[in-house]
């Protein structure tokens, strides 16, 4: 394989490394790369030989291939920075299958500009006559030199009717369509049309017979008031204090929980469970004092019968263990 085949195959590679980013980015950020490597050969058309020439004085360079360096510089930094860095600050987008090819294809495009730019700085600054008809020997190389004219020229007869396209399905896409799921026999057209007329009445007298579609952000009628959205719901309005009677209490209420007994053991513990009797410590001698007190008093029962002296219930005569509590009589 020669040195010129090795050459057109290392340039097709390149362009073609371009285009899966341009399908990746979309044809859009394609464009600001494109405005990015115009912009770079412009400042290089102007700006290369004198920088070139102030580099060369303090350098080893000579003013040719100061001019060079400043010419890539200005080329690279341009595409780089100006191209792929107004495309990284938009915002991604959903794009469709056809819109990616067409990055891609604008990419590619980018890739073939950036290489003849290149190609075209090299044959300006570095090469003599002599060396330059090498180039012609690689196909790649001399068609990106001498025919990138034509690349141009379609390119530019390709962009009127791309651009008229676009323009034009803009346009239909906020066009009524036929097959729209509103129709006449809908029982909500009627209701959307009239909200539709509300929001847009200075447009009813431009297409009289056109289908009426639903309004595309919903909001009240003209004349309404504009009710904000609160997480809360709306607190229902109360009257002033002020208008409202007094109630008085003339006799407590009856409640279910016991009254209160004065002088209880909890009242003494400064107990707050009005539920909850405390029974005194006793022993053994109180409670025997206690039952001794109890049988010298005098009893209302029948001959036979007592109370038993844990649970004060009434025990038969032949009843030798309280059923209640287990005590012994």
């Amino acid at each position: 394989m020669s040195l010129f085949l090795a050459l057109d195959f290392l340039l097709i590679v390149l362009i073609c490394m371009f285009a899966p980013i341009g399908f990746w980015r979309g044809p859009v950020k394609e464009l600001f790369v494109l405005l990015g490597i115009l912009f770079g050969v412009i400042l290089s058309d102007y700006w290369a030989r004198p920088w070139g020439g102030d580099l060369s004085d303090v350098t080893s360079l000579n003013p040719d291939a100061g001019a060079f360096v400043v010419a890539m510089i200005f080329l690279i930094s341009a595409t780089f920075v100006i191209g792929y860095g107004i495309g990284a600050a938009l915002a991604p987008a959903d794009m469709l299958p056809e819109t990616r090819g067409l990055g891609a294809v604008i990419a590619a495009f980018n890739g073939m500009l950036l290489l003849s730019f290149s190609l075209q700085f090299v044959r300006l600054f570095l090469l003599s006559d002599a060396n330059e008809e090498s180039l012609q020997d690689s196909f790649v190389a001399s068609f990106l030199l001498n025919d990138i004219g034509w690349v141009l020229m379609v390119a530019a007869i390709l962009a009127v009717p791309l651009i008229l396209y676009l323009l034009l399905s803009g346009r239909r896409a906020y066009e009524p369509s036929d097959a729209y799921p509103y129709g006449p026999a809908d029982p909500m057209s009627a209701a959307i049309a009239a909200a539709a007329q509300r929001q847009q009445p200075w447009r009813a007298h431009e297409q009289p017979h056109a289908q009426t579609l639903p309004p595309r952000v919903p909001g009240p009628p003209r004349g309404e008031p504009v009710e904000r959205y609160k997480a809360e719901p709306q607190r229902p309005a109360t009257p002033p204090l002020s208008e409202m009677r007094e109630v008085r209490v003339d006799s407590p209420g009856v409640t279910a929980e016991p009254a209160r007994q004065h002088n209880a053991p909890h009242d003494s513990m400064q107990d707050t469970d009005p539920h909850l009797v405390i029974t005194p410590v006793t022993t053994p001698a109180d409670q025997q004092a206690s039952a001794a007190a109890q049988a010298a008093a005098p009893s209302d029962l029948a001959p036979g019968y007592v109370r038993c002296r844990t649970c004060r219930a009434v025990l038969a005569p032949d009843t030798t263990v309280c059923p209640n509590c287990g005590t012994a009589r």
